[in-house]
């Protein structure tokens, strides 16, 4: 195992990285890229408020009874290479695709059809996107296989990584690449599937295009630990594992892993005190390249900015307003 570790030095890298900030950065400009509405038809996206809040009753949220719970909408998205937008809500059971004028493509949400058929009242926990459009669908409850639909909402296929009665259900899905990803079983083994077959072994990290697979997280208190090793087994791990410790300002809350672009830059995701959610971008060897900074969203729904990263490194922002979802595209010129 490789590592490389600042810690000895922090305060000389913390300086250089002030002075060496402004010659780094890239120029990134934004422009809207869709707007989605709330609201209970099928080309809008249905968001739930407790009634308390909801002063205006607003259309499209529920005001039938006293929520307790945090608020109910969209809990995944993703935006395909054609600028397609897939939204999922865990909590109002939905699926939904868009185009980037925000047309309505595909509907796939409880009370239709196809979903009370192949769900039989079971939420989408979390979706995959292959380079065909198809989506993968990990429900709650857990069931042993993945279901498999078209951009029409038909089923495709159901798959299982060890066979039908197994008795093993899924728990978890990870994306390690525009098609591949990892399922975690309840056992907690980690499968990976590719080319049409599922293979032993996975990742909970991205995998580049020199098919390493890329992770970060917080160290501790002063420290972001990247991590990239190849052949993760059934358990995660994989060989040749090579940490990096790099400083950062103590005014960050979460830290994660956004993605690895084709250019091998590395993005992470942020939420600092202020209520802010953050992009950094690294290259290959973590050194710092730029820093963008979204400001809160600040409304009743009471929901952080989001981000989701292509592979080309646009970046798209989530805005949820009083009126709507709005995407931010941000791009480098």
């Amino acid at each position: 195992m490789k590592f490389t570790d600042f810690r000895k030095s922090v305060p000389i890298v913390f300086m250089l990285l002030l002075f060496s900030v402004k010659t780094l950065l890239a120029e990134y400009t934004s422009e809207e890229f869709a707007f989605i509405p709330w609201g209970n038809e099928p080309h809008q996206l249905k968001i739930d408020i407790p009634v308390w809040l909801d002063v205006n009753n607003t259309p499209g949220d529920s005001t039938d009874d006293l929520m307790e719970e945090p608020p109910g909408g969209p809990t995944q998205l993703f935006i395909d290479r054609f600028d397609n937008i897939y939204v999922s809500s865990y909590d109002l059971n939905y699926l939904k695709a868009f185009n980037s004028s925000g047309r309505l493509i595909m509907d796939f949400s409880y009370g239709t059809p196809a979903y009370d058929n192949l769900l039989d009242g079971a939420s989408i926990s979390e979706f995959y996107v292959d380079s065909l459009s198809r989506m993968f669908l990990l429900t709650f409850p857990p069931t042993e296989y993945l279901i498999v639909i078209d951009t029409m909402g038909n089923i495709v296929d159901s798959l299982n990584p060890l066979g039908w009665n197994s008795n093993i259900n899924l728990c978890a899905m990870f994306v390690n690449s525009n098609d591949a990803f990892s399922v975690c079983t309840c056992n907690r083994e980690l499968y990976t599937y590719e080319g049409g077959n599922f293979t032993p072994g996975g990742a909970m990290g991205r995998r580049a295009i020199d098919g390493r697979y890329y992770n970060a997280g917080f160290e501790d208190s002063t420290m972001i630990r990247f991590i990239r090793y190849s052949n993760p087994g059934l358990d995660g791990y994989g060989s040749d594992l090579q940490e990096t410790f790099v400083p950062f300002f103590p005014y960050y809350l979460s830290c994660g892993l956004l993605g690895v672009d084709d250019n091998m830059r590395v993005f992470l995701s942020l939420f600092d005190s202020e209520s802010r959610s953050r992009i950094r971008i690294y290259s290959a060897s973590y050194e710092l390249l730029d820093e963008l900074v979204f400001s809160a969203a600040i409304n009743k729904y009471s929901r952080f900015t989001g981000c989701h990263l292509r592979n080309d490194g646009t970046i798209f922002e989530l805005r949820y307003m009083d009126d709507g979802l709005h995407i931010i595209k941000w791009t480098e010129q």
